[in-house]
């Protein structure tokens, strides 16, 4: 697991536990397809993309920042299986993993950044 900083924007108060729990990440020997998980300020920017080694380490970090009180805006319709936003109930095409954020007001989903 590794995690890139949005240089310039400001952070939750919680990022210094997300900094911690990522760094304690032990490197994966088997590690899986990448899933990519955003973190937005309280102003719905993106300011930390977290990159898992497979779904194991994407469930254990939504786990994690769920604890924190963040909300995972990417959800499902359990009667349609369709990707939804879990705030406004709206189809949801995105390609990250997880979209966190503090409080219930609906930011903008970012775009995935390329990461090279």
């Amino acid at each position: 697991m590794r995690s890139i900083l949005s240089a310039g924007v400001v952070c939750l108060a919680v990022d210094p536990k997300i900094e911690a729990f990522v760094r304690a990440q032990s490197e994966n020997p088997f590690p899986g397809p990448t899933r990519g998980t955003a973190v937005l300020n309280e102003v719905g920017q993106l300011y930390r993309t977290i990159l898992s080694d497979g779904p194991i380490e994407a469930s254990e970090l939504a786990d994690f920042l769920l604890s924190l009180g963040l909300i995972d805006r990417v959800g499902f319709d359990q009667g349609t299986l369709q990707v939804i936003d879990s705030l406004t109930g709206q189809p949801l095409a995105t390609r990250w993993s997880g979209v966190f954020q503090s409080g219930e007001f609906p930011h903008p989903i970012p775009d995935v950044p390329r990461l090279t």
